[in-house]
Protein backbone atom coordinates (compact mmCIF):
# COMPACT_ATOMS: atom_id res chain seq x y z
CA UNK A 1 0.00 0.00 0.00
CA UNK A 2 1.54 3.36 -0.89
CA UNK A 3 1.58 6.31 2.31
CA UNK A 4 0.88 9.89 1.60
CA UNK A 5 4.50 10.47 0.87
CA UNK A 6 4.95 8.04 -1.86
CA UNK A 7 1.87 9.80 -3.38
CA UNK A 8 3.49 13.27 -2.95
CA UNK A 9 6.96 12.11 -4.26
CA UNK A 10 5.39 10.16 -7.62
CA UNK A 11 2.79 13.60 -8.18
CA UNK A 12 6.54 16.08 -7.63
CA UNK A 13 8.25 13.20 -10.56
CA UNK A 14 5.45 13.84 -13.00
CA UNK A 15 5.70 17.27 -12.70
CA UNK A 16 8.97 17.98 -12.57
CA UNK A 17 8.65 19.14 -8.84
CA UNK A 18 10.88 19.20 -5.83
CA UNK A 19 7.96 18.45 -2.73
CA UNK A 20 9.31 22.05 -1.48
CA UNK A 21 7.72 23.47 -5.23
CA UNK A 22 4.68 21.22 -4.91
CA UNK A 23 3.73 22.53 -1.40
CA UNK A 24 4.70 26.15 -1.73
CA UNK A 25 1.71 28.63 -1.43
CA UNK A 26 2.06 29.07 -5.48
CA UNK A 27 -0.84 29.85 -7.42
CA UNK A 28 1.08 29.21 -10.25
CA UNK A 29 -1.45 27.03 -12.97
CA UNK A 30 1.49 24.27 -13.53
CA UNK A 31 2.09 23.83 -9.30
CA UNK A 32 -1.59 24.16 -9.03
CA UNK A 33 -2.42 21.46 -11.68
CA UNK A 34 -0.31 19.20 -9.39
CA UNK A 35 -2.05 19.92 -6.13
CA UNK A 36 -5.07 19.12 -7.23
CA UNK A 37 -4.12 15.59 -8.84
CA UNK A 38 -2.70 14.83 -5.32
CA UNK A 39 -5.21 15.53 -3.63
CA UNK A 40 -7.36 13.32 -6.24
CA UNK A 41 -5.36 10.40 -5.32
CA UNK A 42 -4.88 11.19 -1.58
CA UNK A 43 -8.67 11.13 -1.45
CA UNK A 44 -9.33 8.18 -3.53
CA UNK A 45 -6.57 5.97 -3.06
CA UNK A 46 -5.57 6.48 0.45
CA UNK A 47 -9.40 7.80 1.57
CA UNK A 48 -7.63 10.75 3.93
CA UNK A 49 -9.67 13.44 5.32
CA UNK A 50 -9.73 16.69 3.77
CA UNK A 51 -8.67 18.25 7.30
CA UNK A 52 -5.51 16.05 6.50
CA UNK A 53 -4.99 16.16 3.18
CA UNK A 54 -4.55 19.77 3.43
CA UNK A 55 -2.20 19.42 6.69
CA UNK A 56 0.17 17.44 3.88
CA UNK A 57 -0.15 19.37 1.40
CA UNK A 58 -0.11 23.29 2.82
CA UNK A 59 -2.97 24.54 2.19
CA UNK A 60 -4.97 27.36 4.23
CA UNK A 61 -7.84 24.58 5.23
CA UNK A 62 -9.71 21.77 4.26
CA UNK A 63 -12.05 23.78 2.14
CA UNK A 64 -9.10 24.32 -0.54
CA UNK A 65 -8.67 20.24 -0.16
CA UNK A 66 -12.66 19.82 -1.21
CA UNK A 67 -12.40 22.46 -3.63
CA UNK A 68 -9.44 21.17 -5.46
CA UNK A 69 -10.48 17.56 -5.31
CA UNK A 70 -14.05 18.59 -6.97
CA UNK A 71 -12.22 20.80 -9.61
CA UNK A 72 -9.88 17.76 -10.28
CA UNK A 73 -13.10 15.27 -10.56
CA UNK A 74 -14.75 17.54 -12.88
CA UNK A 75 -11.67 18.59 -15.29
CA UNK A 76 -10.91 14.73 -15.79
CA UNK A 77 -14.61 13.26 -16.20
CA UNK A 78 -14.86 11.31 -19.30
CA UNK A 79 -16.47 13.36 -21.95
CA UNK A 80 -20.31 12.15 -23.07
CA UNK A 81 -21.29 12.53 -26.35
CA UNK A 82 -24.39 12.20 -27.56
Amino acid sequence: MRTPNDIIKGVCQKYGLTKEELLKRDNTSYYVRARKEATFILRTELKLSFPHIARLLNYKDHTSAIHNFETFTKQNEPKLTS
